[in-house]
């Protein structure tokens, strides 16, 4: 199939599915969809303004999802057959644009997403001034109704229970399954406020049309808001696996104008021997409102400009991250015959004039000698400013290079003197001289690092599955789940400081940090730290949102009742300077590290206060949650505080570990002033840290007490 074809098919494909959905549409316009049908593929017709903005968000990101499927089909397409006739794959030159372009289009996707989903959602979660409260409990396997304004205006008690009508009892017009013995009857255009709980198990209480999806939860209360903008019958399901009945929970709901509820709840009332004139007062008001709706109604929708359309109608009802150890490596290298001579020192210049000597020479003997010499000439080092140092490469060493060239291929690296022996590669790296067994791949023709085979991602993979089952098993109560979990975060620990360590050999030993390499590593660590950032977004999100709204469970205010909030000035307020003076410190180990070796002491005792001051703040912190008069289980409270708290608490732990390596490192030498790319990393997490504990004291220590 050529590339012309398969675009053919996609687009081909692409029309008939709108066709076939406006076909759909067209048929379906006449009568009113408020009931599931037999091989119904769409929504149900919307009867309320969160339900239709609903419809609109997924047609929107319908959108969105056809765009992305049609152009990673053609990538993939094009991608096959591109490559499928041509093995140059490794020589590709890798674009750091087409890279940055396909990180950052997919984030303005998101957030362009984003943006009315929060709308929807805030839209569906508020709490306008309801007109009657309905309460709705749920029980294996039928649903209970009470109006509760009316016990409290007439003293009659209007409950009752529905079940689901057998099927041999349905009559003519019955649907299956989804009628009931009594219907819930609720005013068109009156908002009314749904209290939903459950006396048993866990149930969910579910309406398509009007956009309604509330799980009822023994011993809580939930609440949610209904405001059905047209009359008709609606039918629902329970939506939560509640037992071996769950499929036959069904909701039937008559909405009606408020005249007609009127006078059916004033039936229901004379019905339970209450006072329905009582009622009738209460209800006057709020039917003349009713009324008065039903006629703006009945006027019709706005047009124009000011018409509000799906989730903007939705959102407007809501109102509201070596200088002497190179010397003594190069003379480490002497007695390698012609090597040893380039390591002494031998200029380009000398070594070319060398070369030259065979052809002044008499005798078999000189020429035998300096018979296929090359010279490498002198290149200064990009890592640590000195001079590498011209040599020779003779016939004996390119023999060798040769045999050992498909298991141990050679490749010179711009800053260090190479060698083959054989099994290991011989070399002088920043600071010092050692062998490892290496592999490189031979004609590379860009600056980034393939690496080779590593045991260690399957093994994190591994040990990180056995730890999240072992902790699921020891919240559970299984036996073997505590040591399955220990065991899963020794393995963890195992590989990640032993893949570590092999990056760390990498760029320091093995000189595979290019440039390019070190750009990548920094772009990775910053959206590392920019998903880091997400996750405290979350946490302060759901702070917030019970703070500044709290809801009658919580008493109506912040902090909850019976909440006893820390003192901001006292623990906290020590933590605080302890971080901002890390943050200080460990700026004037980088600074130090920038300028040289004439100020490595002083970087190696400002990095040495910077992890001692974050090993108090952990203690300290410690100490704070253990004293704490609340616990995690405390309502969103205690949730939220310790849930944002512990886990910047687990970055602290991170970025100390972090820094205790490079302390090490620094030590070892591995640093240079132009190359330090692990400590960048260290002191960017580590000023992130400081950040995130300046909101949180603000926001849940300060703010929030």
């Amino acid at each position: 199939m050529t590339m012309h074809a398969l675009l053919t098919f996609l687009v081909t494909l692409a029309l008939t599915a709108g066709t076939a959905v406006a076909v759909g549409v067209s048929v379906g316009a006449g009568a009113r969809l408020d009931a599931p049908e037999p091989w119904q593929t769409g929504f149900q017709d919307p009867a309320s303004a969160v339900m239709q903005g609903i419809i609109n968000l997924h047609h929107d990101l319908m959108f969105f999802l056809t765009f992305v499927a049609v152009f990673v089909t053609y990538m993939l397409a094009r991608t096959v057959m591109t490559f499928r006739k041509q093995a140059w794959v490794e020589n590709v030159v890798h674009g750091a644009t087409i890279e940055i372009i396909w990180t950052v289009v997919p984030s303005l996707i998101l957030v362009a997403i984003a943006l009315p989903s929060f709308s929807l959602l805030y839209s569906m979660d508020a709490a306008v001034d309801p007109a009657m409260t309905l309460k709705i409990i749920g029980h294996q396997w039928y649903w209970s109704y009470e109006y509760s304004d009316v016990a409290v205006t007439t003293g009659a008690h209007v409950a009752f229970d529905a079940y689901m009508v057998p099927e041999d009892d349905l009559t003519a017009g019955q649907l299956r399954l989804l009628e009931v013995d009594r219907r819930v009857v609720l005013p068109e255009l009156v908002p009314v406020r749904l209290l939903v709980t459950a006396a048993d198990v866990l149930h969910s209480w579910a309406m398509p049309s009007l956009g309604i999806k509330v799980d009822a939860v023994p011993g809580r209360m939930n609440q949610v808001t209904l405001l059905a903008d047209r009359e008709g019958t609606f039918f629902g399901q329970c939506s939560e696996i509640c037992g071996v009945n769950h499929g036959f929970m069904p909701i039937a709901l008559d909405i009606v104008a408020p005249e007609r509820f009127v006078a059916w709840l004033a039936a229901q009332v004379a019905e339970a021997d209450g006072d329905a004139g009582s009622l009738l007062g209460a209800l006057g008001g709020a039917e003349a409102d009713a009324v008065a709706l039903e006629g703006a109604a009945e006027a019709g929708p706005p047009r124009g400009p000011e018409a509000p359309q799906g989730v903007e109608d939705a959102a407007a009802a809501a109102a509201p991250a070596a200088g002497d150890a190179g010397a003594k490596a190069t003379e480490a290298l002497i007695g390698l015959g012609a090597v040893g001579a380039a390591a002494r020192g031998l200029h380009a210049s000398q070594a070319a004039q060398a070369a030259k000597t065979p052809k002044a020479r008499k005798g078999a003997k000189g020429r035998k000698a300096t018979k296929g010499v090359r010279i490498r000439r002198a290149v200064t080092s990009p890592l640590s400013g000195r001079v590498r140092p011209a040599y020779a490469v003779t016939p004996a060493l390119r023999k060798l290079r040769t045999k050992n060239r498909r298991k141990y291929p050679y490749k010179e690296r711009e800053g260090q003197v190479v060698f083959s022996t054989g099994k290991y590669i011989l070399y002088t790296g920043p600071t010092s001289l050692t062998t490892f067994p290496f592999r490189r791949r031979q004609h590379q023709r860009h600056p980034f690092h393939l690496v080779d085979m590593s045991p260690w991602p399957l093994l994190a993979s591994f040990m990180a599955l056995a730890m999240t089952f072992g902790g699921v098993m020891t919240f559970h109560g299984y036996w073997g789940g505590v040591t399955m979990f220990q065991m899963g975060l020794v393995g963890v620990t195992y590989a990640a400081a032993y893949w570590w360590r092999d990056v760390v050999r990498e760029g320091t030993y093995g000189g595979h940090h290019t440039a390019a390499v070190q750009t990548g590593l920094r772009l990775g660590m910053g959206l590392f730290i920019v998903s880091e950032v997400m996750f405290f977004l979350a946490f302060f999100w759901a702070f917030f949102h019970a703070a500044l709204n709290p809801t009658d469970a919580l008493g109506g205010i912040w902090p909850p009742r019976g909440i006893d909030p820390l003192n901001a000035w006292e623990v906290p307020l020590w933590n605080t300077v302890l971080l901002l003076s890390s943050g200080a410190t460990v700026t004037v180990a980088h600074h130090a590290l920038l300028v040289g070796a004439s100020a490595k002491g002083r970087g190696t005792l400002a990095l040495i206060a910077t992890v001692a001051l974050a090993g108090l703040f952990t203690a300290l912190q410690g100490f704070e949650y253990v004293t704490a008069p609340f616990t995690m289980a405390d309502n969103v409270y205690g949730s939220t505080f310790y849930m944002a708290t512990g886990f910047h608490g687990i970055h602290v732990i991170l970025g100390t570990t972090f820094l205790a390596v490079c302390l090490a490192r620094l030590a070892k030498g591995h640093f240079a002033p132009n190359h330090h790319v692990g400590f960048e990393a260290a002191a960017w997490y580590w000023h992130f840290v400081d950040v995130v504990w300046l909101f949180l004291f603000v926001t849940m220590y300060v703010w929030a007490a």
